[in-house]
């Protein structure tokens, strides 16, 4: 039985299908709709030629300024969705959108066509997803 259904976005155009797919879905099904935005952790700076200092991360109030714009974003999205429950987190995102679902969930997510370089690479969180999902996935094409 579906409780919760959960769209991962990224502010792409096809994370706004998946978004407008979750609306639908979670009308039809009667259940809470909850929007998920995965902040990426910075990659520490590294040594360089001449660089005499360790490697750092962004200061803290970098992160603070990010969480905050990011939320206005999002704000921006779900605005004028009723009774939509906002998220966001910092990981990777297909980890987090695991970690936020369970058996109860339909998680939707946007499939966004990559070059076999970045699949290679990077791989498809459409794909982690729906491999390791405890649950339902819908992936929006």
């Amino acid at each position: 039985m579906v409780d919760k259904l959960l769209v991962g976005i990224d502010f792409s155009p096809a994370s706004r299908r998946a978004l407008d797919r979750g609306v639908e879905w979670a009308g039809r099904l009667g259940v809470p709709l909850v929007v998920l935005h995965v902040l990426p952790l910075p990659a520490p700076m590294p040594f360089g030629a001449g660089m005499d200092v360790p490697p750092t991360l962004p200061e803290t109030g970098w992160f603070d300024r990010m969480e905050a714009d990011t939320a206005k974003t999002l704000q921006d999205w779900v605005k004028g969705i009723p009774d939509v429950q906002t998220r966001i987190v910092w990981g990777t995102p297909s980890v987090k959108l695991l970690e936020n679902s369970d058996a109860n969930t339909l998680l939707l997510v946007a499939q966004k066509s990559h070059s076999k370089f970045e699949h290679l690479f990077f791989g498809s969180t459409a794909a982690h997803v729906a491999r390791e999902a405890p649950c339902d996935v819908l992936v929006v094409r």
